[in-house]
C-alpha cells in the first residue's frame, strides 16, 4: 500500500543528523530576493559607464515617444535593441553581473556560510553531513548551478528554487551537487557560523 501524501511529508526530516533545523522555502527566497538587489545595484553601478549609451538612447525614444503621444502622431519604433553598440553594452552588463554574483556568492558562503540576505533572515548554507564550513568547490558548485545556470535559463530557475517543497532534505537542485542544506542560524549571527569541516564527510548525500 503506497503511503499517503501527508505520509511523506510526516516522514521528511525537519533537520539534519546532528540536529540543526531545516530553514523554510520562504525565509530562503526572500533571501534570494534582497541578495538579487544588492548584486543588481553593484553591477549597474560597475556597468553603468558601458550603459550609458542605452541609456541616453533610450531616453531620447522615451521623450520622442512622449512628444508623439502629445501631438497625436504614432510612436516611433524602439530600435535600440537592434543597435550593434548597444548589444554590445548589454553583453558586458550581462557579463558584470556574473561576476559580481560569483565573487559575492562564492566568498560569503565560504567564509560566513551565508550571503548577506540570508545573514538578515537568519539562515546558512551548510554540508548535509556536519557543521562544517563549506569548501571552495562546494560554494563554487552551488552558485554555479543556482545562479550562473538560472541566469542563462529562467524556467530550470524557477524548478530550482521550488524543489525544496518536495524534496526530502529540503534541498534545491543548487545543493544536490556539493551536497548541501541550508538551516536555521538560531541565536545571534556570530554564533551561527559554522566551524571546521567535519572529516570525513560526504560531498554528496
Amino acid at each position: 500500500m503506497r503511503p499517503s501524501a501527508a505520509e511523506v511529508r510526516a516522514a521528511k526530516p525537519t533537520s539534519t543528523p546532528d540536529g540543526a533545523v531545516l530553514a523554510g522555502l520562504i525565509p530562503r527566497m526572500v533571501a534570494r530576493v534582497l541578495d538579487w538587489v544588492l548584486v543588481s545595484i553593484v553591477s549597474f553601478a560597475a556597468a553603468y559607464p558601458l550603459l550609458k549609451t542605452v541609456i541616453s538612447a533610450y531616453q531620447a525614444w522615451l521623450d520622442e515617444a512622449l512628444l508623439s503621444v502629445q501631438r497625436g502622431t504614432p510612436v516611433p519604433p524602439l530600435t535600440i535593441l537592434q543597435d550593434v553598440e548597444a548589444q554590445a553594452s548589454m553583453r558586458s552588463y550581462l557579463l558584470i553581473s556574473v561576476l559580481v554574483s560569483g565573487i559575492y556568492t562564492v566568498s560569503m558562503l565560504k567564509l560566513w556560510g551565508a550571503t548577506l540576505g540570508k545573514l538578515l533572515l537568519r539562515v546558512r548554507v551548510r554540508p548535509w553531513q556536519g557543521a562544517g564550513r563549506l569548501s571552495w568547490g562546494q560554494a563554487v558548485g552551488r552558485w554555479v548551478v543556482g545562479d550562473a545556470v538560472g541566469t542563462v535559463f529562467v524556467f530550470f530557475l524557477m524548478i530550482n528554487f521550488l524543489w525544496p517543497i518536495w524534496d526530502q532534505r529540503r534541498q534545491a537542485l543548487h545543493d544536490k551537487l556539493p551536497g548541501t542544506v541550508v538551516v536555521r542560524s538560531g541565536g545571534p549571527v556570530g554564533a551561527a557560523l559554522p566551524g571546521p569541516p567535519a572529516p570525513g564527510a560526504a560531498p554528496w548525500p
